[in-house]
């Protein structure tokens, strides 16, 4: 819902959410509640990653939640993310945002069910990070179940130029979901939790948030691993090409040498005028490639198979 909303409200706090706002609403916001103007227009530039800042009286949040409508092929963090910028001061939380964001509906009706009546700045505010945090969730799995699938595909050589663009998706939106962790992570560890609760909920997020740090950046590391393998693997498929065709270029050197002697047109050479002459040169051709047949056969490297003779 575009405009200005009352999300929220009780005896202690009221939660304004603000979608898509104009110039003037703005404008109405920094001089009702007080809020700096240069804060207010970096609500609506998009760039800004997660943080947190002091202002006055008030702290000013910026989370970004996963998009649920993003496009597999968009990759940059302002591309599948959403930003919410909030607000918090003693008695009120204000949150903005360009787009509609079912996230925040979903922290509002929790609290709603819970014990509305001692709900506190304080609690919205973490309730909204935990959101921000679990909103990667589906988009990880999707990641994980990707990466099972390629490395399947891997070793039954079911891989292609398709499946490589996929894995280069996953692995840059891996990487952004790991830098928006870590500024949530540090987001946190500057939040002057003033309330036992506060700071029971703000260490489970913390230890959440870390969790889902070390997940992703595992995960991404499985990526980069299975992209080295899948080099490598690419790498001995050209080498046993080259091998093959270098097996037969060695085959066909004594035989290219042999029709060479005698293509010379020289008068005096004794085999031109030989009766047996041209069977003899067929006789030797098939000795010499049955000779390196034989010699590349006890070598091994004829055979392309698993566990064939290396020296």
């Amino acid at each position: 819902m575009q405009g200005i909303t009352v999300f929220f409200e009780n005896s202690k706090l009221k939660w304004i959410d603000v979608c898509d706002p104009s110039s003037s609403q703005l404008n109405d916001l920094a001089k009702t509640y007080n809020i700096p103007k240069a804060a207010l227009d970096d609500c609506m530039d998009s760039r800004h990653l997660p943080k947190v800042e002091r202002l006055g009286a008030l702290y000013f949040f910026i989370t970004r939640m996963a998009d649920p409508l993003a496009k597999f092929y968009q990759t940059s963090i302002q591309e599948f993310t959403r930003k919410v910028a909030i607000f918090a001061g003693d008695s009120f939380v204000i949150t903005i945002h360009r787009t509609s964001s079912p996230f925040l509906i979903e922290v509002r009706d929790d609290l709603k069910s819970a014990t509305s009546e001692q709900a506190v700045t304080q609690d919205i505010v973490l309730a909204i990070l935990s959101m921000s945090i679990s909103s990667f969730d589906s988009l990880v799995d999707q990641a994980e179940n990707e990466v099972d699938s390629f490395e399947a595909d891997l070793f039954t050589n079911d891989t292609d130029e398709s499946s490589l663009q996929k894995v280069h998706y996953i692995r840059r939106k891996l990487f952004g979901v790991k830098r928006l962790f870590l500024h949530h992570l540090n987001m946190m560890q500057k939040i002057d939790a003033r309330a036992d609760k506060s700071t029971i909920v703000l260490q489970s997020l913390k230890g959440r948030t870390d969790h889902a740090l070390f997940y992703a950046d595992e995960l991404l590391e499985d990526v980069n691993e299975l992209l080295h393998l899948q080099v490598a693997l690419s790498s001995k498929k050209t080498n046993e090409v080259v091998r093959v065709l270098t097996v037969f270029s060695v085959f066909f050197m004594p035989l290219t040498f042999i029709v060479g002697i005698f293509g010379m047109n020289f008068r005096n050479m004794p085999e031109l005028e030989w009766e047996y002459g041209y069977l003899l040169s067929w006789i030797v051709m098939g000795v010499v490639t049955i000779a390196i047949g034989l010699w590349f056969h006890h070598r091994g490297w004829l055979s392309l198979r698993k566990g064939a003779k290396k020296n």
